[in-house]
This record gives structure tokens, sequence and C-alpha cells, in this order.
């Protein structure tokens, strides 16, 4: 993540005139809800100070480092969809989307937005805080449907096609609905967070209370780190492996593995349809 120019904040949550519209989707009360999902490194970088996934596993939770954005230390989750930017050899933590844990909500990469790289599609001049929605499962679906249609579309970020964007009445509401308008070609080469939802914490996360599943690459399995976890808590925990050649896969078919594996584990439990 690039560092912005300057240091946002934060803040409370105010409703908008956008959020007010979520509220005339309608959507089946038996949709599931995708879980949330936080992509670790497993070897730490000296240009990030930043905890790496055998650290989770040790310490027993997910816990906040310092975000060059907002100035504070924060964990970054997203709706469904392992979006973080590309990590060699990632670990994908898949969490139950508690009501607990749904804290900021924001209909895109915040990063993204806050160091311009949507460049002249929208000018990063709205606070960034305009661009949240209420932190609950139910808008969380509706968004889902209103934009993408299911699921499993959300999931490849692929928006609905005949999606019609209406005429607002404030700029408020114009900058959400062009900025949707714009990102849903792909020829624009935005990376998937542009069309993922960010839910930001600053509290930790345990994993013995919320960890439903974890994806490792094979050559990781193996660490002892995960081994003590698994043998301590790890008695429904859903584990999932992705072939890394030995360690020797570039980040990109690593990423992509586990994308394909994440997906697999999606379609298995039911998640990919508008009803179970």
């Amino acid at each position: 993540m690039c560092a912005p120019e300057r240091t946002y904040v934060l803040k409370n949550y105010r409703q908008t005139g956008f959020d007010r519209g979520l509220r005339n989707v309608s959507f089946s009360a038996l949709m599931p809800m995708l879980p949330l999902i936080h992509k670790a490194d497993t070897v730490a970088r000296p240009d990030r100070n930043t905890l790496v996934a055998e650290d989770y596993f040790a310490g027993g939770a997910i816990r906040p480092v310092p975000c060059d954005v907002f100035g504070e230390d924060l964990i970054y989750t997203y709706v469904g969809r392992p979006a973080y930017r590309e990590l060699l050899r990632p670990v994908c933590f898949i969490l139950r989307p508690a009501p607990e844990l749904l804290q900021n909500l924001f209909i895109f990469d915040t990063g993204a937005y806050c160091t311009n790289r949507y460049g002249k599609i929208v000018d990063n001049v709205v606070d960034v805080n305009h661009f949240r929605i209420p932190a609950e499962a139910d808008t969380i679906r509706r968004f889902i449907i209103r934009y993408f249609g299911d699921n499993e579309s959300y999931y490849w970020g692929l928006p609905r096609d005949q999606h019609e964007i209406e005429m607002m009445d404030s700029l408020e509401e114009f900058d959400y609905s062009m900025l949707m308008k714009v990102l849903r070609f792909s020829r624009l080469g935005f990376d998937t967070r542009c069309r993922t939802l960010e839910n930001i914490l600053r509290t930790p996360i345990s994993l013995e209370k919320y960890l439903q599943g974890v994806i490792l690459p094979e050559s990781r399995s193996a660490g002892a780190a995960f081994m003590a976890y698994r043998d301590r808590c790890g008695a429904d925990l859903d584990i999932l492996l992705y072939d890394d050649e030995r360690g020797q896969a570039g980040a990109g078919i690593c990423n992509s593995r586990l994308d394909a594996a994440l997906f697999e584990y999606y379609a298995d439990k039911g998640y990919m349809t508008n009803e179970p």
C-alpha cells in the first residue's frame, strides 16, 4: 500500500442517501452471508511493520497493525474475498462474520482511494468516510444483490452488466454511483479490491472464537505455530491447502490457486447461491 499524501481519520458512521437507497433492495432472508477474509504473509517483509500468519497462530488472534492511511493500528478484512494485495505464499483466514466483527464497512479499498490510485476516474476529494455503508449483514446482502446479483458474481468481481445508474441529486450520491459505474469495466485494470467490500477493525480477532477455516500453502502446512494451534484449537477447523510448488511458485500463481481453493470451498458449503 502506498502511503497517502496526508493521514485520513476513520470517523464514526453517518447515514447517507446511498445507503438509504440500499434499504429498498429486496433479498432472500436465507441468502448465505459470506465469511470475512483476512490474508497474511508467511514471511516477514523488512519494508513493512506488520505481523505474519505464524504470529497470529502463536498468539491465538489476528491483531491490529499500523496503518499508513488512517494513522492507527487496524485489521483489514474483506467480505468473502481474499482481495488484499498479492502476497508470496499467503495464508487465508476464513472468519465467521459475527455482528461484532462488522465494524467499519466500505464499498471498496480505502487505501486505493486515499492514495488516488483511481486516478482521473474519481479524484479523492470527498472524505473517504462518505463511502461507508452500515456494518450489518443485511446491508452486505443488499449491496451484493444490487451491484452483483449474487454471491458468485461478487466473488469473481463481476458487477451486473445491465445495472442502471440512476440520476442523483447530490454530490455525495453522484460519487457513489459514478464510481460503481466506472469500476465495473475490467479494461480499466484496477485490482480486485475496487469491487470488494472492505471491513476494518480496531480490535483483535480471536481465532478460537471466530476462525472457521484456513487456507495454507502446502510448503507451510507443517509449520510449528500452525501445528500447535491446530492441536490446541482446531477440532472443528476447516483446513485447505493449495499447491505452491514446494515454495517455488510465484505470488501470482499462489494467489490464483488460493482464490480457486476458496471458491471451491464456498461451492461445497453452499455459499454461491442466493438461497441454501
